[in-house]
């Protein structure tokens, strides 16, 4: 949002300073600039720091490795793969959820719309 909302001109680069006709020699002025959009101040971040926010985004979305690389123009998916801070967690959960359901479809049920917890047995 914030690479958007900016004064990011028709040309094809996002970082620039020319309204994307040319790719940013500038790196600190950009980043500068950036941080003055922020809604809330960011300690301590670098511009490459959004490479990694990007290839773990999409990882969390379900974009496979081998197109976060080729985004990112890696030339080896290992590079990818240490760019990638995901929520696995998140990616557990999801999946294990659409896992449920098929299996729950298989049974001729419907998922649940209200979970009902087990009931904890006294000690």
């Amino acid at each position: 949002e914030i690479l958007m909302s900016g004064s990011r001109g028709p040309g094809p680069y996002v970082f620039s300073t020319d309204g994307g006709q040319t790719h940013i020699r500038a790196y600190s002025k950009l980043k500068t600039n950036m941080d003055k959009k922020l809604a809330a101040p960011i300690s301590d971040w670098r511009l490459h720091d959004c490479r990694h926010n990007l290839s773990s985004f999409l990882a969390d979305r379900g974009y496979p490795e081998a197109e976060r690389g080729a985004l990112l123009n890696h030339s080896s998916q290992s590079v990818t793969a240490i760019y990638t801070h995901s929520d696995t967690l998140t990616t557990k959960l999801r999946a294990l959820t659409e896992w449920e359901r098929y299996i729950l479809n298989l049974l001729g049920r419907s998922y649940p719309e209200k979970i009902i917890p087990f009931r904890q047995n006294p000690k």
